[in-house]
């Protein structure tokens, strides 16, 4: 449903808040070419050849960790080919058909597709842009038999939610994976993407042995690169070597050398600032657009980072039934029901990375008129 949902709103001349997309004049292309150019000068054919993980890049992704909080070793870190082949890798080790995971309710499709393409038991457990996580729900659910293979979780500015748990929900999880024996999936795409606030430490940082931790580059350099990284305990690490290998053999050899090229330059620390100031901007003018133009009784997020707003609409708003309206009206998002198996149809997430002040102020003031309308009444 997620793909289809961004073709049609991709449409030329329609404003679009649906895809999970970084600011298009952010994305680092100069320096890029640079590091792209230096590595095939200085590295030639080997750069273009197969090849293992890159020894540098695990080394400078271990030290990244580190600054989270998390003390990881170079060879704890398996590159992969974007966060979400580390969610089918993790999905693929941890699951059988007769086994369980606990979701969210609602969740990035790309996440329940990992895991109940190999798991017969999704147990969804609730969560809301008030409270994040029902985190009793997520105990009832991994006390229940049989026992899951796994919990998935995203700590930080939650796709689609917005919400982040703070340190005592964190501190839960683990005390309850230690409890249960049920491992937990950190899946953290987002997190180096906070503009306001102190950031919490990760699960991983809080005991390596109970979580598989996965992050990405796709949000924090660029989406093409399809680059990300695989933190689990050492026990794992052979059976995840399998797995990767039956999966694409290895992660491209140009890509992995560039990026450490880039690193090794100082690039992502001046690239995050750069995005973090400007992510921070478009929230700040989305949720104020929102509560201008939006009819009463809505309820929204206010992330401290990431991507996304969620927003919850008032009863009698379809957003899934007003999106075709929607995009006519030359506006688009992601209705609700694309995050959850069931439900979700009275809310929306927003993206604000990726839209202008400008467009947005008009993309949100016209969606707020659409959604007037699907409430047969006009705007105030």
């Amino acid at each position: 449903m997620m793909r289809e949902l961004i073709a049609v709103t991709a449409r030329p001349g329609i404003i679009s808040f649906a895809g999970g997309l970084p600011a298009p004049e952010l994305l680092p292309v100069e320096a890029w070419a640079e590091c792209t150019a230096r590595v095939l000068a200085d590295d030639g054919p080997r750069a273009l050849q197969y090849g293992p993980p890159f020894p540098p890049l695990q080394a400078q992704i271990a030290d990244l960790m580190r600054r989270r909080g998390a003390d990881v070793a170079p060879e704890q870190v398996f590159i992969t080919s974007g966060c979400q082949q580390g969610l089918h890798i993790a999905g693929r080790l941890l699951m059988d058909p007769d086994s369980a995971v606990v979701l969210d309710r609602y969740v990035f499709p790309g996440v329940r597709q990992a895991f109940t393409g190999f798991a017969r038991d999704a147990r969804e457990v609730p969560s809301d842009v008030a409270g994040g996580l029902d985190l009793d729900a997520v105990a009832a659910a991994a006390t229940r038999r049989p026992a899951p293979r796994a919990i998935a979780v995203v700590p930080d500015f939650h796709n689609p939610l917005g919400v982040s748990l703070g340190e005592a929900a964190r501190d839960r999880l683990i005390d309850l994976s230690r409890d249960t024996g049920v491992p937990l999936v950190e899946d953290d795409p987002y997190g180096w993407l906070q503009f306001e606030g102190e950031p919490a430490r990760p699960l991983v940082a809080r005991d390596p042995d109970r979580v598989i931790y996965l992050g990405s580059f796709s949000k924090t350099v660029a989406p093409a690169l399809r680059a990300g990284w695989l933190v689990a305990p050492p026990h794992l690490f052979d059976k995840l070597r399998v797995i990767k290998e039956s999966v694409d053999l290895e992660t491209s050899a140009l890509i992995q050398r560039t990026l450490s090229a880039f690193l090794a330059a100082g690039h992502l620390d001046a690239h995050l600032s750069r995005v973090r100031a400007t992510y921070h901007t478009r929230r700040d003018r989305m949720v104020d657009l929102i509560a201008r133009h939006f009819p009463a009784g809505t309820r929204w997020s206010a992330p401290r980072g990431g991507m996304f707003v969620w927003a919850e609409l008032p009863e009698g708003i379809d957003t899934l039934a007003l999106l075709p309206t929607a995009i006519e009206a030359g506006v688009a998002y992601i209705p609700g029901a694309a995050f959850a198996s069931t439900g979700g149809h009275h809310a929306m997430r927003l993206n604000f990375s990726n839209a202008s002040p400008e467009a947005m102020e008009t993309g949100l003031a016209t969606l707020g008129h659409v959604l007037h309308t699907g409430l047969d009444r006009p705007p105030g």
